[in-house]
């Protein structure tokens, strides 16, 4: 079996309950446990898109194998996204001084071709996965401090909305700052992460297409606009 991609924990681990309910009881009762489990949590947006992807359009006839054969493809389209999406960041990010936010699971995941790592914001817990000699600081920068001499912003969203991306507070503030010094922005985000009318939640704040140069996902570079364009022809379902 391959190995989970970081990203891809949580919502493989929400796929992975719901099919052990599955496996233990009637498709219905495995449903109404499972809704019950995640009643009032705020489910982050590759979770919830998972989870509609196995239940939206389920067979009535063969409802309990369908939902489980939905589920096994769900996490393994999830990782695969992931791991495309890693090939592609890698290759972007090589030799490049990047400043990061936040410093993350997904963005360090990608981070080890860069030259240097920057960041305001980070999981603390995730650090010693880089080389410390990537680290031009083991603590946080103040923004202005990150940018200077600077090859590019990358930030790892919560989603991809129609009207830009969502991450942790600073994203905007640091995306402002890059176009006025003519740095470019980039977004680490797979298709999972699409959630077209989403509002900004607890501790995240959108920034605006307009200040990102680019998206990279799984299949490329692509504009905000060329990126949502690419979703809808491969996941129409999510749009």
């Amino acid at each position: 079996m391959s190995a989970r991609h970081p990203v891809t924990s949580l919502a493989n681990s929400y796929l992975n309950t719901f099919t052990e309910l599955l496996h233990s009881c009637k498709p219905e009762k495995a449903i109404a446990k499972f809704s019950k489990l995640v009643s009032g949590k705020q489910l982050d947006t590759m979770s919830a898109n998972a989870l509609f992807y196995v239940t939206h359009n389920a067979s009535a006839e063969n409802l309990k194998e369908d939902l489980i054969s939905k589920a096994c493809q769900a996490k393994l389209q999830l990782d695969n996204c992931a791991k495309s999406l890693s090939n592609f960041a890698l290759r972007k990010l090589r030799g490049k001084a990047v400043v990061v936010h936040p410093l993350d699971s997904f963005s360090a995941s990608v981070l080890q071709s860069a030259s240097s790592v920057r960041f305001i914001q980070a999981n603390q817990g995730i650090l010693h996965l880089l080389p410390v000699h990537k680290l031009e600081s083991h603590n946080a920068l103040t923004a202005h401090a990150a940018m200077a001499g600077a090859d590019m912003v990358l930030l790892e969203p919560t989603a991809v909305s129609d009207m830009g991306v969502f991450t942790a507070s600073g994203g905007r503030l640091l995306a402002e700052l890059a176009k006025a010094r003519d740095i470019p922005v980039y977004a680490l985000a797979t298709s999972w992460h699409t959630a077209p009318n989403r509002p900004a939640q607890q501790g995240e704040e959108r920034v605006p297409q307009d200040l990102i140069t680019g998206i990279i996902s799984e299949q490329g570079i692509f504009s905000h606009e060329e990126f949502l364009d690419r979703v809808q022809k491969a996941f129409p379902w999510m749009l």
